[in-house]
């Protein structure tokens, strides 16, 4: 959200952020870019469920919306701001936009309160074809006032992956380390797939609750020096990690909302083999710049995976294919561009 706020103060915007206290140590109040940022902990509060604690974040919600009076207020449904934002009486008569980013099953609210806030809203917006789409299931009568908004990414400051082949072959799974990623399946892949391609490594880059379970699922399956496990980086240091690997895997069993991993893969220039699910079927065109493949048929992921370290320069040629798909459909300034029309056609400037 950092290059998103930049990018709209950059075409005139006046911008303030009111967001989670999340992470300690963080000051409660911040300018960058002559944006204003207020933290709030709302999280906390809501998970308390004391009225007296969420009043204490409400209120000075109420202050900061009462002195800079926006004339739109965007919302992420992925978030605890939803809550505050019905209760701030501030808010209340501000025109908003909602984004999705996740499917219904893991909105971090009921139904009911999520279709009290489409009812409430300006504009509802989804960061793909996917979750659109299953919106407008839901609600029919928004379809005329949403729209498919796909996150963009800025060009990564690093190099696109060597033009030469690494000596023996990385393959790079990158992710939260949870059940529906598929990480399982991906080392149980790279398995299968070792007693052909013994030179190649596997690097697993993710923190999460399955991370120790993981690690020693992979010693029971890989052998010993043909794996690593990388805890969490920070997003700006992924592209680099990439530019170095010959493959990326997005095994996920679910709907992947969107699938920034591919999309970061491909401004890297590596081709992915991912589950064809949700937004990652937007992402990825199968056999141009990757492949897209039925979740957790092992037999089917094995022979894509042979495919792409047997034949190196196929696989190079394909990253450079998603390089210049992702380029074209998911610049960064496509995504401000379309946030900005929303915003101009909900405030009547359109």
């Amino acid at each position: 959200m950092d290059q998103i706020t930049q990018a709209q103060v950059a075409h005139g915007a006046q911008v303030t952020v009111i967001t989670d206290q999340r992470t300690p140590g963080l000051p409660l109040h911040e300018a960058h870019w002559g944006v204003e940022v207020h933290r709030v902990p709302m999280q906390d509060a809501l998970r308390e469920r004391n009225p007296s604690a969420i009043l204490e974040v409400t209120e000075p919600i109420e202050r900061i919306i009462s002195a800079f009076l926006p004339e739109v207020i965007h919302l992420h449904a992925n978030g605890p701001s939803v809550w505050i934002y019905l209760l701030s009486r501030s808010a209340r008569d501000i025109l908003f936009i909602l984004t999705l980013h996740t499917p219904f099953s893991h909105l971090p609210f009921s139904l009911s309160f999520f279709d009290r806030l489409v009812s409430r809203a300006s504009w509802i917006s989804a960061v793909s074809d996917s979750l659109l789409q299953d919106f407008i299931a839901r609600h029919p009568e928004s379809a005329d006032r949403s729209s498919r908004i796909w996150n963009g990414l800025p060009a990564p400051n690093s190099p696109p992956m060597s033009p030469s082949p690494p000596p023996h072959p990385v393959v790079m799974a990158v992710g939260r380390l949870v059940p529906e990623k598929g990480f399982d399946f991906a080392i149980s892949l790279f398995a299968s797939g070792q007693p052909l391609c013994p030179s190649a490594r596997l690097l697993i880059v993710g923190d999460g609750p399955d991370f120790a379970s993981l690690n020693k699922f992979a010693a029971d399956q890989l052998k010993p020096g043909s794996y690593e496990f990388t805890e969490s980086v920070a997003p700006e240091e992924v592209p680099p990690l990439m530019a170095e690997v010959s493959l990326v895997v997005i095994p996920s069993l679910w709907a992947e909302p969107f699938g920034l991993v591919a999309l970061q893969a491909a401004q890297a220039g590596v081709p992915v083999l991912a589950s064809d699910t949700g937004g990652l079927a937007e992402r990825v065109v199968s056999g141009t710049s990757g492949q897209l493949l039925p979740p957790g048929d092992l037999t089917t992921w094995h022979d894509a995976l042979l495919y792409a370290l047997q034949h190196p320069k196929k696989t190079r040629r394909m990253g450079d294919s998603a390089r210049e798909f992702v380029n074209e459909r998911f610049g960064f300034e496509q995504c401000v561009g379309r946030y900005r029309e929303v915003y101009l056609r909900i405030t009547g400037r359109a």
